[in-house]
Parts: structure tokens; sequence; C-alpha cells
């Protein structure tokens, strides 16, 4: 940046030292571009008055007036001439050189005698086919050495075939490029057609190139004239003439096309393609294309800024956040996931069996395993109960563990002694009473103490910006292409249908309860995919312990017993004594709770 600094100040110094001098070399270039320009040479073509007649043996006599501003010396001047549709040849080609009114005719030349040197050619013309670009044009060549002035030439010549009658139509065409690439900029262009007879029945013409230019018919005169004050360099004009098939009746160039053309047809086809017809729906096209523009970015920049007016009371990703298998453990209590996932289900010997496993890993009760002498074979487990508050919080661990021996212990075969021993009616009682508890407690889990107030959710700026993004949506939706309406109503399907399920849960669930149900839900697909889990998944040996009470709990004990064990086999991780037997003795539970669950659904069908 320095070197920059002191060079421009340099700079600036020679500049104020020698001003005089730059002011004068930027004054000689200045002249050289202009007499450069002045001197360039160009032409342009400042009337051009053509007369073509239309024979009945369908040729053309075309007589054309041109009229050159010549700027610069040429000793060579070229007129293309486009030929009618599937035409490629030309005949009579005569050209005059008209100076004070009158007419010299020029020298026809043959290719044999033209020579290199263009003065040795001067006042002649020379014809020849400009194959190269395409086979129905021809280029008279002018040899006349002008200079910055005015010349006129009249070119005449015959055009056999050029009208085309259609053998199963009532209509004949004429079908012309009439200005096909001059290369320079045309003035006063004025262009007649004269029909062989008055008042055919049908003369349309139409004319592409120009949407300036003006077109006119004469049935009773049998004309047809076009009017054009300009056309720019490189550019075309086409002319179509239709009129009755019996104004030729000596053509004997037919056509036989299908469908077969008529007026109409023919007509509707020069209207899709007229210059003005393209223009307007170039115009509206691009109009189209910008408004779709501009609508798509409106849409995104009101859907960026709606999410992110509601992501600022609330974290989105909370509730959109989508994941296949985990096994994070839920913080909801094992009690209650059966209830949670299957509402109308109610807690059964597995969830009984899951809060005990709970209970155990947790410390509040201790489990020991009766082996026999040889310590190969358990015979029974022993639960030793260490918070007394266990039993006085519950009727039915009351119940169950009424056994106790002064260490507070008690074995299984126990509690199914005291099962089968009392009244089954008063067990049942005390189950079904336990059962309505842990409902009772999972509904006040997720009640609310008051309505959540939604308006502090969605504020009435998230609602103009949510409404505005619908509404762009649905304007685009109905002007855009089928596959790109598609992909907006897509969007926008999508993001009403998150925005209800969004709306769904905040009005249900405190975003924290909403996370843990869906680490659960997470948890619970994870767990029918027990297969799927591998070892880096298990963590630690503690890992068993947190995972083993929801798979109890849902069922899914066996199985996730089996995967864990395996695992563990498998890996250098601890493995403790109890995933040996922790699962047995939750199968054991289960099995004294199966009557006590068949006699609650009989009860409830007797009611």
């Amino acid at each position: 940046m320095i070197g920059v600094s002191n060079l421009k100040k340099k700079v600036i110094s020679l500049f104020k030292k020698n001003w005089k001098y730059c002011l004068l070399v930027i004054l000689v270039l200045s002249i050289i571009l202009v007499i450069k320009n002045i001197n360039k040479r160009h032409y342009d073509i400042e009337d051009y008055n053509s007369n073509i007649q239309l024979k009945n043996d369908g040729s053309i006599g075309v007589s054309t007036r041109v009229q050159y501003n010549i700027h610069g010396k040429y000793d060579l001047l070229v007129i293309p001439q486009a030929l009618p549709k599937d035409v490629d040849t030309i005949n009579n080609v005569e050209v005059y050189e008209i100076k004070n009114n009158k007419q010299v005719l020029l020298k026809k030349g043959t290719n044999a005698d033209i020579s290199k040197e263009a003065k040795m050619n001067a006042g002649k013309y020379f014809v020849t086919s400009d194959l190269a670009e395409t086979n129905t044009k021809v280029k008279v060549r002018i040899y006349q050495p002008v200079e910055n002035e005015r010349v006129t030439y009249k070119l005449t010549y015959n055009v056999p075939n050029a009208i085309i009658n259609y053998g199963n139509s009532n209509i004949s065409e004429l079908n012309w490029n009439i200005l096909s690439n001059w290369g320079h900029k045309f003035s006063n262009i004025d262009i007649t057609f004269d029909l062989p007879k008055k008042n055919p029945q049908i003369l349309r013409a139409w004319v592409r190139g120009t949407t300036n230019g003006k077109i006119t018919t004469s049935k009773k005169n049998g004309k047809v004239n076009f009017n054009l004050n300009s056309l720019s360099e490189n550019k075309s004009l086409h002319l179509r003439l239709i009129c009755s098939k019996d104004l030729f009746a000596y053509n004997t160039n037919n056509m036989f096309k299908t469908p077969i053309p008529t007026e109409s047809s023919i007509a509707r086809y020069e209207y899709k393609n007229s210059d003005k017809v393209k223009r307007n729906s170039k115009i509206k096209y691009t109009g189209k294309y910008i408004s779709i523009t501009i609508l798509l970015i409106v849409m995104t920049i009101m859907g960026i800024f709606s999410w992110r007016v509601l992501s600022r009371n609330l974290v989105l990703s909370n509730y959109l956040k989508f994941t296949k298998y985990s096994f994070d453990i839920p913080n909801i209590s094992v009690k209650y996931v059966r209830s949670i996932l299957f509402p109308k289900r109610k807690p059964n010997r597995n969830v009984y069996a899951a809060y005990i496993v709970d209970l155990i890993n947790k410390g509040d009760l201790v489990l020991n395993p009766l082996r026999t002498k040889n310590y190969q074979t358990i015979y029974d487990y022993e639960l030793q109960v260490k918070d007394e508050q266990f039993i006085e919080n519950n009727r039915l661990n009351t119940l169950l563990f009424s056994n106790l021996t002064s260490d507070n212990k008690i074995k299984l075969s126990e509690i199914e002694e005291t099962v089968n021993l009392m009244k089954i009616s008063e067990v049942t009682e005390t189950y079904k009473q336990w059962q309505g508890k842990i409902k009772e407690e999972v509904d006040n889990l997720f009640k609310l103490e008051h309505k959540r107030n939604l308006k502090g959710y969605f504020t009435k700026k998230w609602l103009i910006y949510w409404t505005l993004f619908n509404l762009v949506g649905v304007i685009l939706f109905f002007i855009v292409s089928k596959w790109l309406g598609i992909i907006i109503a897509t969007i926008l399907i999508v993001n009403d249908i998150s925005l209800i399920y969004i709306f769904i849960n905040v009005y249900k669930y405190k975003p924290e309860i909403f996370i843990e149900l869906r680490r659960l839900k997470i948890l619970y697909r994870s767990l029918r995919n027990i297969e799927k889990l591998e070892l880096n998944d298990v963590g630690d040996e503690n890992f068993w312990e947190k995972l083993l009470p929801y798979a109890i709990a849902l069922n899914m004990g066996e199985r996730t017993n089996r995967k864990l064990y395996q695992l563990y086999s498998e890996s250098n991780i601890f493995m403790k004594d109890s995933i040996l037997y922790i699962g047995d003795f939750a199968e054991k539970i289960g099995e004294i709770f199966i009557r006590l669950d068949l006699n609650s659904e009989t009860l409830n069908i007797k009611k």
C-alpha cells in the first residue's frame, strides 16, 4: 500500500510539471481517432424500391431500384438476392446504372473472364451462386469505381417456379426471404407485388423481421404493398403471400402437404410467429421470470424471518430434530414408559419388574441370588430393602413385602407365596390401584398448570412473515412451470405441517418434557432394532444397568439382555455378575404377576 501511495504522488507531481504536454498528447490522439473514424469507409442503402410481378405460370419478374450512399472508395458493390423457398435459379438478369434519370445497361461478365484485379472488371456485373451459405441465394457483383457519392442501380430478373400451388388445397403461396444478410442499413423500403388478375378470392400477406412496417393488400387492384422507413443491418425481411390457386393456371410447381394448408391455418401460424407476438411474448416471459425471481427471493426472506422470529422463543431444532437410532436414556421414570408410549394400555407385570430392577440398579433394593452348594444353580433370589419409603409410598409394595425379616430381607419365593395364599381379589384390587396410580402420575406429568400463552411464541410479527411466505408461495405455484410448482408446493406443505407439529407440541408439553418424550420414542425404536446396537454404543459397564429396565418395561428385556451379553463378552468392558442373572430375576417377577394381569382384565370385563 505504501508503494502504491508513493507512485500516485509521483504521477500527480509529474502531471503538474508537464500538464501542457499531456493535454497536447491527448488532443492529438483525439484528432487521430476522429479522422480515422471519418475516413472509415461504409455505405447505406437510402432507397430500396422493388416491384414484383406474379405471373400465371408461377414465375415472378423482379425489378428493384437501389440507391447507395457511399462513404469512402469502393471498386465493387454486391447485391445479395435471396430466392423464394425451394428455388435455386434465376434468369434474364440485367443491371442498369441510373444517372440523371437515365438508365445505362451495364455489361454482363462471365465467371470465365472475371479478373482478380477489380479495375479490369470495371463497368461489368457478374452473377454468382453463393452455395457456401445456402443454395437459394445469388450475388450480383457490380464492378464500378465509386467514391463518396450517391449511386443508383436497377436490377431486373425472372425467377421460375417461385409460386407453389398446393395440389390438395385452393391456395397458392410465395414464400420469400426478400431481404437477407446485406450487412448494411436500409431506409425507405417500398415493395409492391402485382397479381396476374384483379379481384382474387383469396389474398393475404405477412412480413416477418420487423414490427414497424406497414403492409396493405388490395383485392380490387390485385396488389400487395409493404412500406418500411428503416431496417438495421444484419436484419432480414421474410414475406409470405397466399392467394387463390386459380390465378396460376399454368403453374406446374405443385406440392401436396399433410395436413392440407388452409387460409386460416396459415394465418394462425404467421400470427404466432409474427415479430410483434414474439416481442410481446419475450417481454411477457422476461417479466414473468423477473417476477418469479423476485417472488422466490421474497419467499425465501419471509421464510427465514418467520423461522428466526419463532426461534427467538423456541429452540426449533428440539422440535424438528430427527434421530433414527439412539440408546440415550431419557429422563423419564421407567414406570411411565409403557403408559406414555401406549396411552390405551395399562402398566403390566413387565412394568413392575422393570421398576424393581431400576430400584436395584439405584441401590434402593439389593438383590442376592441364592445358589446351591456347588454354586452352579440359582434356586431363589433374596431382596433387601434399603429405603423403607419404597414400601410406605406404595400399597402394592406393602402387600407384597409384608413378610420382611428384621433386616428387611425377603425371598422372591415368599413374595410368590404371598400372592398365592392371600385372597386373589384383594391382591388384584391392590394391583389395579397401583395401575391407576401410575396412570394418574403419567397424566400429572404432562398436565400443564395453566394454558400455554401461545401469543408469546406466535407473535404478530411472526404471523405477518408466515402469511406473506405462504401467499407468495401460492402465487408462485400458479405462475411457474409444473416441476417448480411441485417443489414450491412441497416446501409450503412441509413448512406448514412442521409448524402445525410444533404448535401442537408447544400447546401440549413444556419444551423440556417434549425433548424427553422424543428421546423415549427414539429409544423405543432403537430397542425394536436392538440387533443394530454396536460395541461403540455400549460405552461402559453401567450402560447395561441403565438400558435393561427400559427394555424390560417394553417387553424387550430378553432380546436386549442377550445382545448386551454378547457385546460384553466380545469386548474388554468389565461385565458385572448381575448381568448373568438380572434378566432371569425380572422374568420370574413377571411370572408371578401373570395371574394379576389376567385377573385385572377379567375384572374390567365384568364391570
